[in-house]
């Protein structure tokens, strides 16, 4: 059994001795400082996940459709005609934001996406560009790739040669 005097006795001393020790109060801050830290941490991954979850469950946007598969192909070949030849015009930059973000077909994801590689320098994996027997949707894909390609003039030939392989993935134009 305890002897309740001489533990409250040797407590206090202890308490005493840790009140004078600089290393007690240094390690005594740096764990709680730690602890809150990392804990802070967990539950903002535990929060951050369990909010993606609940967007993707209860936002009501269907799985993709033709029309936002459409839109999302052409603004994975905007934005790699815009990186043809490594320079970005603010006129490119324009023409393709506009489009990324003005488009209600795409989600967030899709445009966060687009948006990074555009500004990473980064090509995007082509699609397949003929996803729709939609001939308009193939028209504006042509067109607004031509207009990108008509904004910078210090690399037209590359980007004719990109817009030219384009339409032939289409069968737009003859390779003959």
């Amino acid at each position: 059994m305890k002897n309740k005097t001489l533990f409250k006795a040797g407590n206090t001393v202890w308490s005493a001795f840790n009140a004078s020790n600089p290393w007690y109060w240094g390690r005594k801050v740096a764990y709680k400082a730690s602890r809150e830290a990392g804990l802070r941490y967990f539950y903002a991954l535990i929060v951050s996940q369990v909010g993606e979850e609940a967007v993707r469950v209860y936002s009501g946007r269907s799985v993709r459709t033709v029309k936002s598969k459409d839109d999302l192909v052409i603004g994975t070949e905007m934005v790699n005609m815009a990186l043809v030849g490594g320079e970005v015009t603010s006129g490119e930059y324009e023409e393709v934001l506009g489009f990324i973000l003005g488009s209600k077909k795409l989600d967030a994801k899709d445009k966060i996406d687009l948006i990074r590689a555009l500004t990473n320098k980064k090509r995007l994996k082509s699609l397949d560009v003929s996803v729709s027997d939609n001939e308009k949707a193939q028209e504006r894909l042509i067109r607004k790739v031509e207009v990108l390609s008509l904004l910078d003039e210090r690399f037209t030939e590359e980007k004719e040669k990109y817009l030219k392989g384009l339409q032939v993935k289409q069968g737009r134009v003859n390779t003959n």
